[in-house]
């Protein structure tokens, strides 16, 4: 007799019911995984204007290049969410993964870390451990007006480019739209601006993340008075429970899993390699501040992307005002091309398309049947719906600004 879950469906999904064996990537960090596939990595500390210590990665030539290559070539950026890490674009088999594509391509790739994820939980004056309200002091706005600049002045410095071109998923974006809005110099540096599962509205969440934003402010009080200032950290148990439950043949764990994706996700768009997810789930979460979460959390349920709500009374003496003040992202020119998908409960059709009235520099829009948030990262669709369209894109646009010389006469 058949079992039927709410969520899962197809024969995809069924493969998580039968033996999926222990990936060993599971208990490999991201230069680990690259290594394993025979790819070159670099490891680089990049030091933010503020103290906190990243640690991005380099893809510096494909598999099949013996060295890095001297001639000039695009840049790549390629930036988690919340929860997130460098893991993430790495996590499938190379053919599927953004990383190792555009490696493959010719492209000189970065994967870059937020702070307070399992990479970059370093300060040059705190500890994560033992001064953690201090070091997790910050919001998604530090990782923008911070974290970007300082990862992306580190590589143009490494590689003598003019510029990068920017991948970003979800709160990825965010910073992004953000920080392109607010510092000219800074958009100076970004080429063109590649946004999957983009976040700059978040009035119509559905899921899971919709139900808890009505409860933040007991989220919050739980959070604080317990301790956690670090928010959902990689930790021993998460990896366990990755490879051993969601990992193992039981029916019940299999669908536990999948199904505590797509309820924050959206529902299955039968994308998912389920013989990946122990590697997914092991990499993920990441870590991050509880203030992340809560800030988040807040523009769900105001509707609003603006600077943290601490109450109308340290509003008014941090901001100068009871409310927090909004973004304005409709000053920004760099060439944005959006990718979404009707499936995403996080970055809801509806959102994406309230936003175009204040991207005025958006060039290319895509819009995908049953994708949701995570399928941008791990759905099998992605490498030629998202990851080789925008390699195309890249390479057509660098091309035109190094043109072959001419041959000699």
């Amino acid at each position: 007799m058949a079992i039927a879950s709410p969520i899962l469906e197809g024969p995809q999904d069924r493969a998580l019911f039968g033996l999926i064996k222990e990936d060993p990537e599971t208990q490999l960090d991201t230069p680990g995984i690259i290594k394993r596939w025979g790819y070159p990595v670099e490891a680089h500390d990049v030091t933010t204007d503020d103290g906190y210590i990243l640690t991005i990665f380099r893809i510096p030539h494909g598999r099949q290049e013996t060295e890095t290559p001297t001639k000039p070539r695009p840049v790549v950026l390629i930036q988690h969410g919340l929860l997130g890490s460098s893991d993430m674009w790495v996590n499938n088999l190379p053919n599927q993964d953004a990383a190792f594509i555009y490696a493959d391509a010719g492209y000189d790739v970065w994967l870059g870390n937020f702070r307070g994820n399992k990479y970059a939980r370093r300060h040059v004056k705190l500890s994560a451990d033992k001064d953690m309200m201090a070091f997790f002091d910050f919001s998604w706005p530090e990782m923008s007006k911070y974290d970007l600049p300082a990862m992306i002045n580190h590589i143009l410095k490494t590689t003598g480019a003019p510029n990068v071109y920017y991948i970003g998923h979800s709160m990825g974006t965010l910073t992004m739209f953000v920080q392109l809005s607010r510092d000219k110099e800074f958009a100076k540096k970004v080429k063109r601006f590649y946004a999957l599962a983009p976040v700059l509205k978040l009035q119509n969440v559905k899921g899971a993340a919709a139900v808890l934003s009505n409860f933040l402010t007991q989220i919050d009080y739980t959070l604080y008075y317990s301790g956690m200032e670090e928010f959902m950290p990689p930790t021993w148990l998460a990896k366990q429970f990755g490879q051993y439950v969601c990992g193992s043949n039981e029916l019940v764990g299999s669908m536990v899993c999948a199904n505590t994706l797509f309820m924050i996700a959206g529902p299955s768009s039968r994308q998912l390699n389920a013989t990946r997810l122990p590697v997914y789930l092991a990499h993920t979460p990441a870590g991050t501040s509880r203030r992340t979460f809560i800030h988040l959390g807040q523009s769900i349920f105001s509707g609003k992307i603006q600077e943290y709500d601490f109450g109308a009374k340290k509003n008014k003496e941090r901001y100068g005002s009871e409310t927090p003040p909004e973004y304005d992202v409709s000053k920004l020119e760099t060439p944005i091309a959006l990718y979404w998908g009707d499936s995403d409960w996080l970055a809801t059709d509806r959102d994406v398309r309230s936003m175009l009235p204040f991207l005025k520099s958006v060039f290319s829009k895509t819009y995908l049947g049953e994708f949701n948030h995570m399928d941008f990262l791990w759905g099998s669709r992605a490498t030629w719906e998202v990851y080789i369209p925008i390699e195309e894109d890249i390479q057509k646009d660098f091309d035109a600004s190094h043109p072959a010389p001419s041959p000699a006469a």
